[in-house]
């Protein structure tokens, strides 16, 4: 590896099938540089030869300066460039080499004189020389990384949002529970005239000396907390989900 610098870093062996470059965790090949996309590249092995292709990176992939836009086959010497971290690929048993060109005789000083690389007014804050097809493959990547999160992020609020009102319907019971008990005993003594021979608590018996409603009075404000997070986490995520609409709009279709 050469870091932007030019200096030699460490050797990156090429053992598998392939092997994919960018800043995604898991990555073969992970470079922490912000200029990396998270999917960038891949390099695959087919006999003795080794291809990349770039996966519609932001920054792009280049071979010797070139710009990919489709697989090629690296030879022995290649400086393969990933947005602005560079590899040598080495000298390998059976690896093919490149053949240098020499100058075409038809390449006369008159063509050279006619060649113009100067670039005139920039007016521009930014130029994107990305494709139409890489720049719509690097928008889906986007949108379905990001909606990803919020469909994640949805599963976690309804599951608080159940748990919440199951923890509510189960504490709102214990205390139903004590007021119905003193409501009986109150109708029998009426019904039979003879008060009842152990005082009823309206706020239910007594559980680790706390009474069973006072208890469940509080095992419901828990429920309804509950709710209330999983009711915000869910418009949050119904937030992001309008943002990446907008913000990230599906390309049109051809």
């Amino acid at each position: 590896m050469l870091d932007p610098n030019g200096n030699r870093g460490r050797r990156v062996t090429f053992s598998g099938s392939s092997l994919q470059v960018g800043r995604e965790a898991g990555s073969g090949l992970l470079l922490d540089s912000p200029d990396v996309s998270r999917r960038h590249a891949v390099l695959w092995q087919e006999g003795n030869q080794i291809f990349v292709d770039d996966l519609g990176s932001t920054a792009g992939t280049t071979v010797n300066g070139t710009r990919l836009y489709g697989p090629q086959v690296l030879c022995a010497g290649d400086i393969v460039t990933f947005a602005s971290t560079r590899l040598e690929v080495g000298k390998a048993p059976g690896s093919p080499q490149r053949q240098e060109l020499g100058p075409s005789p038809r390449h006369d000083a008159a063509t050279a004189a006619r060649t113009r690389f100067d670039v005139g007014d920039q007016r521009a804050d930014s130029i994107n020389n990305i494709g139409g097809n890489q720049y719509n493959l690097q928008i889906l990547e986007e949108r379905r990384s990001l909606l990803l999160d919020v469909a994640a992020t949805k599963t976690r609020a309804r599951w608080i949002l159940l748990s919440g009102f199951l923890i509510a319907l189960a504490g709102a019971s214990f205390f139903a529970a004590g007021i119905i008990r003193f409501l009986m005993a109150v109708a029998d003594a009426a019904s039979t005239g003879e008060a009842p021979d152990i005082f009823i608590d309206p706020f239910g018996v007594e559980i680790l000396g706390l009474p069973s409603g006072l208890a469940g009075w509080a095992v419901a404000g828990l429920g309804m907390v509950l709710m209330l997070v999983g009711g915000v986490l869910h418009l949050v995520a119904i937030a992001r989900q309008k943002r990446v609409d907008r913000e990230l709009p599906l390309p049109p279709h051809p």
